[in-house]
């Protein structure tokens, strides 16, 4: 007879316990991500908005991205400026 163990530490299988190190882009890489925006999608950044998005973003990965986002979903096909 095979006996199974129930284990019952209240753990959510959802806790990660290793953290994830994900660096902050430079102020390049947020403007290089931004150029590929660009490229691909044809919505011009004025660089003082991209030098916005770096400096309110701190380089955020997560937040620069989702900036990104949310300017390809509102689809204006005029530069951004502010």
């Amino acid at each position: 007879m095979i006996k199974e163990e129930v284990v019952s530490d209240n753990a959510s299988p959802f806790n990660i316990a290793d953290n994830l190190n994900v660096p902050y882009f430079t102020d390049e890489e947020v403007y290089e991500l931004l150029g590929q925006h660009e490229t691909e999608i044809g919505q011009l950044f004025e660089d003082k908005v991209k030098q916005k998005i770096s400096n309110i973003t701190a380089n955020q990965p997560g937040l620069v991205n989702t900036l990104i986002y949310m300017a390809k979903r509102a689809r204006t096909p005029k530069a951004i400026k502010e």
